[in-house]
């Protein structure tokens, strides 16, 4: 695949074929199947991860989709040039119009990044939450997300040859967001899974459609702009991770769909 695909680019004008591309290609893909295949052969690694994975998620196809989601979040995260928690864009670049004043449009705009943050962080928690079988583990999954996201973007920024941006990760207000969705977290914990599945979804698809109360942001420069790439391959990442982050609430909004109509998930003989 990898040599057809620098193959192709010979016929493309803005691309280059390169067989250094290819080489990192093939070399990455080898380590990745080697690792599988490593894992696939040794029965107690393959004993152990059947077990977690049967112990802490959802049983069958459902559960599978729900852990396909979770990790889509991750590849997301793998972009330095995205805030964590935020699917908004950067309002220091944005000269506002029509508005009352630069203080009023700054005020709205810090208020939508809060907002954001806070939906954000309520609707990933409780698809956590929901996944797992028992919601004691829940807090400490999303604890270890949060600084697994912030680890994947530190190791990225410094792939890239610049410094991690990490005010720019965490402004004041993406964290007076997080506290907020925190504290409202850990309250919906304590609510019915029924309750907590409709919530979810709402909290996802409110953080898709925050910025909309704010359209100025929409022509600003996405946030971090240390990390916009606007060059080669990483034009395609960069592409790649914030359509995974925009399309990644409207999936789990139809695996939620899907999920209430399972009135008896999580539950040990819930195999189905």
């Amino acid at each position: 695949m990898s040599f057809a695909m620098e193959s192709l680019q010979m016929y493309i004008p803005p691309r280059i074929a390169s067989p250094y591309d290819f080489a990192t290609n093939t070399t990455g893909a080898l380590v990745g199947g080697a690792i599988a295949a490593l894992a696939a052969r040794t029965p107690r690694v393959r004993r152990l991860l059947y077990t977690a994975r049967g112990r802490f998620f959802l049983p069958g196809h459902l559960g599978d989709v729900g852990l396909g989601l979770l990790l889509l979040w991750f590849v997301a995260q793998t972009n330095p040039g995205i805030p964590l928690f935020a699917v908004t864009f950067d309002p220091d670049t944005v000269t506002p119009s029509g508005m009352a004043s630069a203080a009023d449009a700054d005020a709205a705009n810090l208020l939508v990044q809060a907002a954001g943050s806070a939906f954000q962080m309520l609707g990933v928690g409780l698809f956590v939450g929901l996944l797992l079988r028992r919601r004691r583990n829940a807090g400490a999954l999303v604890v270890a997300m949060i600084v697994a996201a912030l680890l994947l973007k530190t190791f990225a920024a410094a792939v890239v040859l610049k410094p991690a941006a990490w005010q720019a990760w965490l402004k004041m207000p993406t964290l007076a967001g997080l506290a907020l969705g925190a504290v409202l977290l850990r309250a919906a914990f304590a609510l019915p899974r029924p309750a907590q599945v409709a919530i979810c979804g709402v909290a996802l698809l409110s953080a898709l459609g925050a910025p909309l109360f704010a359209p100025e942001m929409l022509a600003g420069r996405v946030s971090t702009s240390l990390f916009d790439w606007h060059f080669g391959q990483l034009l395609n990442f960069n592409g790649l991770t914030r359509s995974v982050l925009l399309a990644w609430p409207v999936l789990t909004a139809i695996w939620l769909f899907v999920l209430a109509g399972r009135p008896g998930w999580g539950t040990p003989g819930d195999a189905a």
